[in-house]
């Protein structure tokens, strides 16, 4: 599920499944789940549609705020790396690059 379609049609059926056992879908606290790979490439599927927060830093906040838009409080990104130093990199490079555009 790298694209918003998909996403977005399971959240309506979360939505549903909710109302279906009396609960209001927005007492559901929703959240995203992916694998940041900082690649400044945009990332496509087989079908031609680009996946959620791949591409240039610039693309990332639009998707983060589009996530937003439809009611996800969480996110969590994984950063995929082969090693700690790796990973720290990938931490360093979103906390300076990206978290001042998203905020």
């Amino acid at each position: 599920m790298g694209t918003f379609d998909p996403f977005s049609e399971r959240l309506a059926l979360l939505h549903r499944y909710a109302q279906e056992a009396g609960r209001k879908p927005s007492s559901l606290d929703v959240a995203f789940s992916v694998g940041w790979y900082d690649d400044p490439q945009e990332s496509f599927l087989p079908d031609g549609d680009r996946r959620i927060l791949t591409g240039e830093p610039s693309q990332i906040p639009e998707d983060i705020s589009l996530l937003e838009d439809m009611g996800v409080g969480y996110l969590m990104l994984e950063f995929e790396a082969s090693d700690l130093d790796g990973r720290l990199e990938l931490i360093e490079r979103f906390a300076s690059e990206l978290m001042p555009i998203v905020q």
